[in-house]
């Protein structure tokens, strides 16, 4: 789940999103929360984060060492 707060609200949009999928059933320990994600690009270099790359990776290896067109 991602999205930020907006800068009005007191919890993010990844919150709210996470607390309604737990509502219908989710296990809240599989959820991913990126609150800090403004657009799809801090998104994108959350999740590259989240699973390990550095944020000066690029290429192929962006993804946790991981080549994913194998």
């Amino acid at each position: 789940m991602s999205g930020w707060t907006g800068g009005l609200n007191s919890s993010s949009h990844a919150q709210q999103l996470r607390d309604a999928a737990v509502a219908m059933g989710a296990n809240p320990n599989r959820i991913l929360e990126l609150p800090d994600a403004r657009d799809t690009i801090e998104e994108a270099l959350a999740l590259r984060q989240a699973f390990g790359a550095a944020a000066t990776d690029m290429g192929d290896d962006a993804v946790g060492g991981v080549n994913c067109y194998s």
